[in-house]
């Protein structure tokens, strides 16, 4: 993704141009400045998301039992979608790096 992002960065959000045949494709420019956004807390939802995967067993970076119907009936509405959503992230990174250091 961050990926991505930097190629569009690159590019000024616009797809390269075409060049024609034989033409060499304009050099990419460099960045100068890079900001970075961090949020030093999690909002409601996901607050609760973590603290229902919390109650859940692993068992080799895999999780036990039917989180996503608790997820359901406690968390409604649009934030319901956003928590489903945010908890399947949740269960990825703790399947790669471990229960600790996803819930960290």
């Amino acid at each position: 993704m961050i990926r991505l992002k930097h190629a569009a960065a690159m590019t000024g959000g616009k797809k390269p141009k075409k060049t024609a045949k034989g033409d060499k494709p304009e050099e990419a420019k460099s960045l100068e400045n890079v900001v970075i956004f961090v949020g030093e807390n999690f909002p409601e939802y996901q607050k609760k998301v973590l603290e229902i995967l919390s109650t859940f067993e692993f068992k080799d970076n895999q999780i036990q039992g039917d989180y996503i119907a608790k997820i359901r009936d406690t968390i409604k509405g649009k934030e319901g979608g956003l928590a489903l959503k945010f908890c399947a992230f949740v269960v990825k990174e703790a399947e790669t790096v471990g229960k600790e250091q996803a819930f960290a």
